[in-house]
Parts: C-alpha cells; sequence; structure tokens
C-alpha cells in the first residue's frame, strides 16, 4: 500500500509530486525509503536496474550492520565465524568473530529484499528508471526519469559512484579505487570442505595491487577479489595468479566455474576513498558510497550506507513535518559528528600505514606476526571485521602498538616508514 501521491502541472505536463524521491535503489536509497515511508511520507526510489540485478559487491556484511538492518534468513547465503589473515611470508592469523558473526549475501538478492522491504512499508520502487536530468528549484526538485518528470519536495542521491549523477547535483567524483572480482561456483558440499565459514584476507602486493584480495564463500559459490588504483592488464593478471596459483587456492578452486554475467566473468567496481565536502544542499542529501561513506580499511559500505540512509530519513522527516530546510545540514553535521570523526577519520589513518606505499607488505606482515601474541592487538584486528568497536578504537590499539611493530620492521624500514605510520 503506497502513501498518497498529490498531482501537480510542470513544464507542460501533469506529474507526480512526492514528499521524497530516491535516486538509487541500493542499500543506503532502500534503507532510507524505507524509514520515510514508515513514517508515512510518499517516497518514490528510482532504480535504474532491473530486479535482481548484479552488482559488483563482496557481499560482506558486518556484525554491526546487521544490529541495524537484520538480515532476512533467506538472502543469508553464509554466516561467517573466522577470518583468517594471511601475509606475504605466508603467516597466518585466525579471528574467532563468532560472538559478532559477520553475514555473506550476494548483493542481488540482499539489495532486493531491502528494496521489497521499502516497498511493503509504503514506498513506491520504479525499476528500469534512468534518472537523465536533475533540476533543484526553490520549492522541489525535479526529475527527469525515463521520458517523465517527477517532483519531490527533497531527494536523496543514492546512486553510488556516479559521475554524470553527481554533476546535476554540483559534485565531481572523490578520489577512489577499483574493485575488481570473480564470481565461482562449487557445490556446497566443497565449499564446506575447503572454507568452511570463514572469509580470508591476503596482504601481499605480488597479488593484491593495492590493499588485499579476499575470499568470500557462499552456499554453492565463492566470490574472490582484489582492488585497483586503475583497471588494467597487470592487475587483472595478478587476480588471475592469486586465483589459480597461489598455494593456498590452486588445489582449493579446482573444479570452480566461473560465473558469467552480462556476457563477462570478470567484473569491476567504483569504491570512494574519500567523502565528499559537502553532502547536502538546496533541497537534496547524499547518502552511501554517493556521498564517499566507504569504510576505508576493508572498503565495504554496506554498514555506512544503512547508517547515513537511516540519519537522512530522520532529518528529511523532520525536514517535511516541520519545515525546516535546515534539518539538510544537521544531516551533513550528525554524519560527520557518527560516522566521520568518530570512524572514517581514524580509517583513513590506519588505510595509510597499512596500503599503498613499497613497506606495506612488510607492515602487514609485522601487525599480523605480533597480533598472534598480543591479544589486544587482536582485538583490533577483529574489529574490522565485526565493527563493534569505533576505528577509532582501533587505531589507538595499533598506535599503542607502534614502537613493538616498527621494532620488527627493522632499522632502515623503520626509518622509510615513519611517514607512513599512524
Amino acid at each position: 500500500m503506497f502513501v498518497k501521491v498529490k498531482l501537480k502541472y510542470f513544464d507542460g505536463v501533469w506529474t507526480s509530486m512526492y514528499d521524497i524521491a530516491v535516486i538509487g535503489g541500493g542499500v543506503s536509497g532502500a534503507t532510507c525509503a524505507k524509514k520515510l515511508a514508515k513514517k508515512g511520507h510518499s517516497v518514490v526510489v528510482l532504480e535504474k536496474r532491473t530486479e535482481k540485478s548484479f552488482k559488483p559487491c563482496a557481499g560482506y556484511i558486518n556484525y554491526a550492520a546487521t544490529e541495524l538492518e537484520p538480515v532476512d534468513k533467506n538472502v543469508i547465503e553464509r554466516r561467517v565465524d573466522v577470518g583468517k589473515l594471511y601475509t606475504y611470508t605466508g603467516v597466518e592469523l585466525k579471528l574467532n568473530i563468532n560472538k559478532y558473526p559477520g553475514t555473506l549475501v550476494y548483493p542481488s538478492e540482499y539489495h532486493q529484499y531491502l528494496r521489497d522491504s521499502a516497498e511493503d512499508s509504503g514506498a513506491e520502487i520504479r525499476y528500469q528508471t534512468e534518472v537523465k536530468k536533475v533540476e533543484i528549484k526553490d520549492k522541489y526538485v525535479a526529475i527527469l526519469a525515463n521520458d517523465e518528470w517527477v517532483k519531490a519536495k527533497y531527494c536523496v542521491g543514492a546512486f553510488g559512484m556516479n559521475g554524470t549523477l553527481l554533476k546535476f547535483f554540483g559534485k565531481t567524483l572523490p578520489p577512489h579505487i577499483y574493485l575488481v572480482q570473480y564470481e565461482f561456483q562449487l557445490p556446497s558440499r566443497v565449499i564446506e570442505e575447503r572454507f568452511g565459514n570463514s572469509v580470508e584476507f591476503y596482504f601481499d602486493s605480488k597479488y593484491a595491487s593495492y590493499g588485499y584480495c579476499w575470499v568470500f564463500p557462499k552456499r554453492t559459490g565463492i566470490t574472490v577479489g582484489t582492488y585497483a588504483l586503475q583497471i588494467n592488464k597487470e592487475v587483472l593478471e595478478r587476480l588471475n595468479n592469486f586465483v589459480f596459483k597461489h598455494p593456498n587456492m590452486k588445489e582449493r578452486i579446482k573444479g570452480a566455474q566461473p560465473k558469467k554475467f552480462e556476457k563477462r566473468y570478470i567484473f569491476a567496481g567504483i569504491v570512494p576513498t574519500e567523502v565528499l565536502p559537502e553532502i547536502y544542499g538546496k533541497r537534496f542529501v547524499l547518502v552511501g558510497e554517493a556521498a564517499g561513506l566507504t569504510d576505508p580499511v576493508s572498503y565495504h559500505g554496506i554498514y555506512n550506507a544503512i547508517r547515513s540512509g537511516r540519519l537522512a530519513a530522520d532529518m528529511l522527516s523532520d525536514a517535511l513535518t516541520l519545515e525546516k530546510k535546515e534539518m539538510l545540514k544537521e544531516y551533513s553535521d550528525a554524519v560527520l559528528n557518527e560516522i566521520y570523526y568518530e570512524d572514517i577519520e581514524f580509517g583513513v589513518k590506519i588505510a595509510r600505514t597499512l596500503y599503498g606505499h613499497s613497506l606495506a607488505d612488510k607492515v602487514a606482515d609485522a601487525v599480523i606476526r605480533l597480533a598472534r601474541t598480543d591479544e589486544e592487538l587482536r582485538i583490533s584486528l577483529a574489529n574490522m571485521l565485526h565493527h563493534k568497536l569505533k576505528r577509532k578504537d582501533s587505531f589507538e590499539i595499533l598506535r599503542k602498538k607502534k614502537s613493538r611493530i616498527i621494532k620488527r620492521l627493522g632499522m632502515a624500514d623503520a626509518l622509510r616508514i615513519s611517514k607512513h605510520f599512524l
């Protein structure tokens, strides 16, 4: 059942007039739409893709995210009880997170579940709807969706890293990296035997062009991927070498069949590495990856997508009810206080220590080796997976261990790493 929508005359035709128009039906957009609809506001979600369409995404949801937005059991592919970290020297660290387990999903199914939940709450979902133009007026926002103008009092930009749509709001793409991944199929029995309920992270620049490689087992499939500063032949070769030649992978991947989507076997997506300078404007807010709100340590976006979508819904509801446009700035302030200053700001510092420089492999090796005998450091690393603590807390633990980590690097490397380290 949808909330009643008014019709207004605009540009020569009668158009739908909503309280809120959400561009993008991913995690942040669907979360925001659901909460607004539950509050009794008229909401339309403009989704470019079809139902259950494929999107490059690893599909890991941390415990903190599931506390905010529980995942339907029919969508869950696997519960994650263990995280395994591997260094370039072959050192392994097992992190037990069964107290705060993670969840693995296929994004196509998870996003659809969220959109269905929003629709059940009263939001209208329009699929295969391409936004071609956005005009921000004094009293409303006009959106050309396919060939129809849609009007709303406010607009939520939840479209991920889309430079064309950002331009409509006077924004440009922030600094970013690329996600590159494969999807494989294997019988569930084989996956249980070879991978179990664990996720794996490999910190080795021989295979990972930037950050790390990951292995996420689902029920009858495996997602394997990495990050890169750009997409080129070398990046793809490194990922292929990881999948088919790494000592930990080459035997376990035997018999796996690559999945094909849209005539491709390998997929790429854009991941923001910095928050946009401003995430609101006259009659609009940006949420999730459209605002650059990805975790800088894991580069996962679901937790912050949910958080920002919920914050936006609360502030926009107040803006509509109280007729106070000032609430849009309050949304920005809330994101800064609850997400940026406590998490992202310190996540950036951790990422600069671990990624993107010539000693990254050695630093990861030193941290992981030390964590094998240091309980506090293990807690900090486990938090990278479940996010029960703020990134600020993880940073403070790492900084306490700085001298011990640097000592493991040796004098020459210690001097070289000082400008990168925490």
